[in-house]
């Protein structure tokens, strides 16, 4: 599975971590998207990845591990539920989109996203798609 690009995985609700997904060294200029890993607990593990979408990840509270993350410079994070604070954000981030991340009490993190041209708060209203 190294030369692997793009990876989707809806419905992964016993997935906790990424540490699996450290031999996938290709991911990169790619999509990795997670929807419904309800027991996600952290995001270390895929570091080549540029662009990433996490929705309905529950047990999320922290994204510190995307500072691993050099190379991505999308991340759009939909109904992430317990999700704190957006510390740890490379500053290579262009294009935040945050919708429904109801528990969100601290974005000082974005005061380091020098390259950022895009940022999106959004609730309940649309939906949380890639452009």
């Amino acid at each position: 599975m190294t030369q692997l690009t793009v990876l989707h995985l809806p419905l992964c609700e016993n997935l906790q971590n990424l540490n699996v997904f450290k031999y996938l060294t290709r991911l990169e200029n790619s999509l990795l998207d997670l929807r419904k890993c309800k027991k996600l607990e952290n995001l270390n593990g895929v570091e080549n990845l540029t662009r990433l979408k996490l929705s309905d990840c529950e047990n999320l509270q922290s994204i510190d591990g995307i500072l691993k993350l050099s190379q991505l410079s999308e991340i759009k994070l939909c109904r992430c539920k317990n999700l704190k604070n957006v510390n740890g954000l490379s500053n290579m981030i262009r294009r935040l989109f945050m919708q429904d991340c109801e528990n969100l009490q601290n974005i000082d993190g974005l005061k380091n996203l020098t390259e950022l041209s895009e940022l999106k708060f959004l609730s309940q209203s649309s939906k949380c798609e890639f452009t």
